[in-house]
């Protein structure tokens, strides 16, 4: 099996996933973007990244998406690619920042440095299909407050301008969610979502605030 072909599949649903917060079915894959591909090689390639641990079946006829493990080797795959290393090259303003990248992001910023805190996109972040019933809209928001609460004594031991990505099991306060966790000096960044949110967009909106901070 091409194990290059594979990876390529792989992220491709995920980026799918991310956009939409859909299953992606075989279908899709090979009519928009793997034309080449027979669909039962494509579903060849996806049992074999579900047994992998990768990707997850929601169901046979609906489709795939990642799971923890998935959602974590793609973050490790687009740090790596990435470089440390921002691909909008010029310095942006806090507030241009937010109006370029936040939109696309599918996730809520906590910037806090002394007795400025703010916050940014959390409606947006509630406008994602992942909180369309009551009991999940509640859940995010009450996640949202304990985030606050938490984030100085989860950052306490952290490194300067070390950027922490916490998926499912690994997020401490609930692992419904990813959330991620920049310190430097006395300010912090908490980027948090549903485990879809952009998490290229997001590692780059870390590198910013990392500058302006």
């Amino acid at each position: 099996m091409n194990q290059d072909l594979k990876k390529k599949i792989f992220y491709r649903v995920v980026e799918l996933h991310t956009q939409t917060g859909k299953p992606v079915g075989s279908k899709i894959l090979t009519r928009r973007y793997f034309k080449t591909i027979s669909p039962a090689s494509m579903r060849c390639y996806l049992s074999e990244l579900v047994d992998e641990g990768l990707l997850q079946n929601v169901n046979i006829s609906t489709g795939r998406i990642p799971t923890d493990k998935g959602w974590r080797q793609y973050v490790r795959d687009m740090q790596e690619q990435q470089g440390g290393h921002s691909a909008l090259k010029r310095k942006l303003s806090e507030d241009t920042m937010f109006k370029i990248l936040l939109p696309e992001m599918h996730s809520t910023v906590i910037v806090r440095g002394g007795a400025h805190e703010r916050t940014e996109g959390l409606f947006d972040t509630l406008l994602s299909p992942e909180f369309e019933d009551r009991e999940s809209l509640i859940d995010f928001l009450q996640f949202f407050e304990d985030v606050k609460k938490s984030l100085d004594k989860i950052a306490k031991n952290f490194s300067e301008d070390e950027s922490h990505v916490f998926i499912g099991d690994e997020n401490p306060i609930n692992s419904k969610y990813s959330m991620m966790i920049m310190k430097k000096g006395d300010a912090l960044c908490a980027i948090i979502g549903p485990k879809r949110m952009d998490y290229p967009k997001n590692i780059q909106f870390m590198q910013h605030i990392n500058e302006l901070l």
